[in-house]
Order: structure tokens, then sequence, then C-alpha cells
């Protein structure tokens, strides 16, 4: 939780948060921007939490939007699970959570952003929703293609066995080394697998079929990293997600956390692409 809070205090603009009651237990919410700006639910990338948006609420909040930002329940942050053996398990739960926080915060249709598992979140929730988000941003999303099988083994071992060289190395495989992530995300990153007694209770993402990719109505606007060792190759990851049928795809040189490694970039093709969206 200092870890967290020393986070938050670069949030740039003025928030307010809330706890939203689920059947899998509270989910903590962080909220910026005008009370009648469209909604955008922001999705984050595994074990990063909420406060991994500070690079880039300024930028939407400048952009006369409202956004809720979720910590993933059953990761750290401040969501709290009532039961460690009671969490969303399958791509349809994942979905099933997110629709439950969107109502009882009482947003209808918004737009979603999602980076890496978050991208896969976010894309559950639109097939839950069907016609619920008007469009999408998804930073290096997990979905798109199927996570290989060594970055599940460093991850997991990471997590297991985490001494400080072994996460050391697997933040700089995962993470890469640009100034921008290291500081402070990569602190983060190596406290959160230091202090895990026990793997995340998360359910690990899916990648979507064609079909479910296809089924996908809104405008996406898909943003990959050319150094992306989760993802894997930009221009396959770009290949697969052909089947979502309004697309559009951008390459930035990053490694996975494209929206803070490339915070000033990213922020411009998110900012663009959705208050174009807006009309």
């Amino acid at each position: 939780m200092e870890a967290y809070r020393s986070i938050l205090d670069r949030w740039s603009v003025a928030y307010s948060h809330t706890d939203v009651p689920t059947r899998y237990g509270s989910v903590h919410v962080l909220i910026s921007g005008p009370d009648d700006g469209p909604a955008v639910l922001l999705f984050h990338a595994a074990s990063m939490s909420a406060t991994s948006w500070a690079p880039n609420v300024g930028a939407l909040v400048e952009a006369g939007l409202r956004i809720f930002a979720m910590d993933h329940i059953g990761e750290a942050g401040m969501s709290v699970l009532d039961s460690v053996d009671s969490f969303p398990k399958t791509p349809e739960q994942i979905g099933g959570l997110y629709t439950e926080v969107a109502d009882a915060l009482g947003v209808g249709s918004a737009f979603t952003i999602g980076a890496s598992a978050g991208g896969h979140a976010a894309m559950r929730f639109a097939l839950s929703n069907p016609g619920r988000v008007r469009a999408s941003v998804l930073l290096g999303p997990m979905g798109i293609r199927p996570l290989g099988p060594r970055a599940v083994w460093k991850m997991m071992m990471a997590s297991m066995f985490p001494s400080d060289g072994r996460i050391e190395r697997t933040a700089k495989w995962a993470l890469g080394e640009s100034p921008a992530v290291a500081d402070p995300y990569g602190s983060w990153f190596a406290t959160v697998l230091g202090a895990v007694a026990s793997p995340p209770r998360v359910g690990r993402p899916v990648a979507l079929t064609r079909e479910e990719l296809g089924s996908l109505g809104m405008p996406v606007l898909l943003v990959l990293g050319d150094q992306d060792n989760l993802v894997g190759n930009a221009r396959r990851a770009a290949h697969r997600a052909r089947s979502i049928r309004d697309l559009r795809v951008e390459v930035l040189p990053s490694s996975h956390l494209i929206g803070v490694e490339q915070a000033d970039a990213a922020n411009r093709l998110i900012t663009g692409f959705l208050t174009d969206k807006e009309v």
C-alpha cells in the first residue's frame, strides 16, 4: 500500500475513489475528469494496478473524458477478494465482473482502454456487452495472440521463487529498460513479485478466436510495441487482429508497457482516436 500511494502521488489531476461491491468482493476505482465527460473504463496490465495509468490520466482528462481506473480484483492493489478461492477465472467471468462494476458505477455506453492483460479484460467486457462499448484502445494487449510458454514460465518462476536476481531479470525481460518504466513501475513490479506468497488470484488471459475478434463491433485502435517480449512479433499480432472489423493499428518503438514508456505518443493516439469517436 505504501508503494501504491507513492505512485498515486504522481496522479496529475484531481481524483476521487470508490469501492464497488461485486460477487467476488470489492473493486477499487479511481475516478477523474468532468462529471459530464464521456466515460472511459481503464483496464490495467497484470500486476500493475490502476496507478499505472498515472502517465496518461492528465491527457485523458484534458480531452474532456471521465475516467474510471479499476484495480483488478485478485491482484496487488486496493480491490479486496471476499475469498481467495472465489475469483473470476474464465473469460466469461472476467467480462461479467466488469459488467457488474460498470453497472454499479452507472456507466452505460463507454470507451475502454486496456493494457496487456487489461486489453484481454476490455475485449471480454465488450463481448459480454454488445453495443455498450463505443470504441476501444488496446495497448500491447493479451488475447490477440496466445501467451507464449516462455512468458508463462518466466512469470511463474518469478512469482514462486522471487529472488532479487530473478525478479530483476524478469522485470527487464517483461517491461524493458526504459527509465520511464523503471521509475516507478520497475520497483513496483519488484515489490509485488517479492511480496506475493502465492500466485495472484486471477484468470489467465485466453486468446480470442477469430470469430470472437470478428464479433467486436466497435472501432478498435491497436497499439503495439516493436520490442514487446510478451505480445511478441508486432506484425504477427497485427495480422491476427485483422479479424476485427473496424481496426486501426499503430506500432511504436516500445517494450510492453507502451502507455508508460511512450506516454506522449500513446496519449496523442488515444485522445485523437477517442475524441474522433465522440460524434
